[in-house]
């Protein structure tokens, strides 16, 4: 297209040969092509064209609309709608909506006499391919290729889809209007406190949702209402917004869950309430301020006026001369009262109630004037204390403290907070994520539902129900002919299933894929069948990916970043105190503990793994050239000693030289382990 418009840019100017009148009605048509096309609020017939196509593009809408219904331009018999024109008729008027559509953007694109800006104007490209599927049509239609929209199979279909760029124009055709631009200057200035909105909408949706999950968990894939946390945050974002479909009810008989629900609802009714009114109110004051400016431009400009000069004061000079007037304002109350007081005229014995009751009210009047009188003092005060020097503290630090303190401060700040939050949306996410079946390996054979058979078994399954019934024999060991024996119990805690033919999963044990096994539903009773055979983690699920073993580098990244915030956040502040009592940073400290339990255990866990590796593997302390006894043998050999200087300090073992000779690799072998 860029192309394009510099070929056609000689439009820009009239030919040469032209003669005089000639080139003046070249340039007066010029004129009315902008005039009409190019200034589309400033004349009546520019205002006219505007009109009529915005009655075009949504005629071309409910064209569309109605090519969709089953009437006659569809095969078969008995139409829905008989009363609707054949496909032919729908062609006709899709060519002749095409053609004033064409004409309308050459025309416009002329007016601006073919400019780069307007060739590549957003709206230009999108009118170009809403056209797209009729040129298209001809040119399949000349090649002999089938296209309509009848035929959703068809292979001009997905061109024909290209027609819903349409809806686009009417932007273009009502961003010249005032009332498109107060609207669009208002949704502006109301996207930030929208997000701020949102993001808290956001927050305590996954909050209620994931209380949801886990207070009415899935043990049965078949009839359980929510299967992961995206699922119960579907329920609860359609219960605040108070549409309700009723395809997601939580269990009657669950206190937990209806008490969620209802906290859903309540929050609706007030959440709404917000946008509302900050879209409300950002529309009041910019058609307000609309207004005024409008009425001002209509006003004459008195230039007689001059300037003056002006002079930059600090921001609270105009506060404490106002405090200073209340201050003047108070003490002349105090003073006139006073005056009036002193000198009063003696009224004579009959007067003396009225005298002492006028009396006590300017003795109330004089109070409340010196209580005044004292605010504004200290108002004073504390005002002119902001023009006492102070000294000044180090850029460094104020920029430190700016940044990690205040996110709007500067470019870094911002740029540091959107980090921060887009990381929370992520941990947030990935926590959602985790409970997604699609996403990790679900089976028989699957760690996930051998955690579920050994807490049934281990609980119930063992164990006879009566005197008269025998133990669940899924949780014992499977013989070659499929029987159970009893005396032998499913063995979990098998590192590999070929181990132990008790193992699970081992032979035909549950939880073998050996296809001659049994499957769920024949290996337990009924209340086996009713507590495994419907889990989850026993049903095989097509899985997307397998992300288990990957959780973990992922939960690592947020924990450590996290916590590097909160380090910044503590070193920057110059409150720490107050930054520690503070009540976000208490649940931002909350938020890392589960991390830091983890890794507390991992540590504690290693360590003491460490310690006691070292002290069975230690063995007997030896120095070379010296016999070292143990147990009526000398286990430092002349094999051992050979290279070593005498006096050499060595740790033996039968005769051999020890594999951790210190709690450094002790430790190492435990992490590793």
């Amino acid at each position: 297209m860029v192309q394009v418009a510099t070929a056609l840019s000689v439009i820009d100017r009239p030919p040469s040969s032209l003669a005089g009148a000639q080139r003046l009605v070249y340039l007066k048509t010029q004129a009315v092509i902008d005039g009409i096309f190019g200034k589309p609020t400033e004349s009546l017939y520019a205002k006219l064209l505007n009109r009529i196509m915005f009655v075009c593009i949504v005629l071309n809408f409910m064209m569309m609309a109605a090519e969709t219904c089953e009437g006659q331009n569809f095969p078969g018999s008995d139409p829905g709608y008989p009363y609707l024109p054949d496909e032919t008729t729908y062609e006709i008027l899709d060519a002749v909506f095409s053609i004033v559509f064409t004409i309308e953007l050459f025309g416009r694109v002329a007016a601006k006499k073919f400019q780069k800006a307007i060739v590549m104007d957003p709206f230009t490209l999108i009118d170009f391919l809403a056209l797209c599927p009729w040129f298209a049509q001809l040119i399949l239609a000349i090649g002999g290729v089938e296209f309509s929209v009848s035929n959703l199979n068809g292979s001009g279909h997905a061109v024909v889809l290209l027609r819903l760029l349409r809806a686009a124009r009417l932007g273009n055709i009502l961003r010249h209007f005032d009332q498109s631009r107060i609207l669009y200057l208002s949704i502006r200035a109301s996207l930030r406190p929208l997000g701020i909105t949102m993001f808290f909408l956001f927050t305590l949706v996954m909050l209620l949702a994931t209380a949801l999950f886990y207070a009415e968990p899935c043990y049965n894939v078949n009839t359980c209402a929510f299967t992961d946390i995206f699922n119960s945050a579907y329920f609860i974002m359609v219960t605040i917004a108070t549409v309700g479909y009723g395809n997601q009810v939580p269990s009657l008989n669950n206190w937990a869950s209806l008490m969620i629900a209802c906290v859903a609802m309540l929050f609706g009714q007030m959440y709404f309430a917000l946008p509302v009114f900050i879209v409300g109110t950002n529309f009041e004051n910019t058609y307000d301020n609309f207004q005024w400016d409008s009425k001002r431009k209509k006003r004459q400009r008195d230039e007689t006026l001059s300037p003056f000069d002006a002079q930059t004061m600090h921001s609270f000079t105009h506060h404490l001369t106002n405090t200073h007037f209340q201050l003047l304002s108070a003490w002349r109350v105090v003073q006139i009262s006073i005056q009036k007081m002193l000198f009063r005229s003696k009224q004579d014995e009959r007067d003396t109630m009225q005298a002492a009751l006028a009396q006590s009210i300017l003795l109330t009047k004089i109070k409340e004037a010196i209580e005044k009188l004292l605010v504004a003092h200290g108002e004073s005060c504390g005002l002119l204390q902001t023009f006492v020097p102070h000294k000044k503290k180090s850029e460094s630090v104020n920029a430190e403290a700016r940044t990690e303190e205040v996110p709007d401060s500067s470019k870094l700040a911002s740029v540091i907070n959107i980090f921060m939050v887009s990381g929370t949306l992520l941990s947030v996410l990935l926590f959602c994520c985790e409970s997604l079946p699609e996403l990790s390996t679900t089976g028989v054979e699957t760690l996930a539902c051998k955690r579920v058979v050994q807490d049934y078994c281990t609980n119930t399954g063992f164990y006879a129900a009566t005197t008269w019934e025998l133990p669940d024999e899924g949780c014992f060991v499977r013989n070659t002919n499929s029987t159970a024996d009893f005396s032998r119990q499913i063995l979990f805690t098998c590192a590999n299933v070929s181990d132990d033919p008790a193992c699970y999963g081992n032979g035909l044990n549950f939880g073998s894929l050996d296809p001659t096994a049994f499957d769920c539903a024949n290996s337990f009773t009924a209340t086996g069948v009713n507590v495994i055979c419907y889990r989850r983690q026993c049903n095989r699920i097509d899985t997307i990916v397998d992300m288990g073993p990957y959780w973990i580098y992922f939960e690592w990244t947020f924990g450590l970043g996290f916590t590097l915030d909160l380090a910044l956040r503590f070193v920057a502040s110059q409150d720490r105190g107050r930054l520690i009592r503070d009540f976000y940073t208490i649940f931002d400290i909350l938020a890392v503990v589960p991390f830091f339990v983890e890794v507390f255990f991992l540590i504690a866990g290693c360590t003491i793994a460490g310690a006691v590796f070292y002290e069975i593997e230690r063995g007997t302390e030896c120095f070379v050239g010296t016999g070292c006894w143990w147990w009526g043998k000398n286990v430092l050999t002349p094999a051992l000693s050979q290279g070593l200087p005498d006096g050499k300090r060595v740790l033996i073992q039968d005769r051999r030289f020890v594999i951790l000779p210190d709690m450094k690799y002790s430790t190492w072998l435990a992490y590793s382990t």
